[in-house]
């Protein structure tokens, strides 16, 4: 919650995956990059990437998950789209977000 402030990244927080997807369409004229976590309570990561392509077609998606299934990075989203597995350094977040959202 600390890191991506702290390097100059203005960030807004969901509690779950229905939050995220009204943060979105409420904000998205200001939204650089999605970062969710695959296992949200009630719409997952999955569904919330859905949701936002439907919207913004090349928004850039980083999705982070403990438990990756296999086929899970098969899944057809166009880039930009990163997935970090837990638990990653966070040297290892900001290379992979600024990979996604160039300067």
């Amino acid at each position: 919650q600390e890191l991506l402030p702290s390097e100059g990244w203005r960030v807004l927080w969901a509690r779950d995956g229905n939050e995220a997807l009204r943060l979105f369409h409420a904000h998205r004229e200001e939204i650089a990059l999605v970062f969710t976590d695959i296992g949200l309570p009630g719409v997952d990561g999955w569904q919330v990437a859905e949701g936002v392509r439907n919207e913004a077609p090349g928004m850039p998606l980083l999705f982070a998950s403990g438990a990756f299934r296999r086929g899970d990075r098969d899944r057809k989203y166009q880039p930009p789209v990163a997935y970090l597995a837990k638990h990653y350094a966070t040297s290892q977040v900001l290379k992979t977000i600024r990979s996604l959202v160039p300067a």
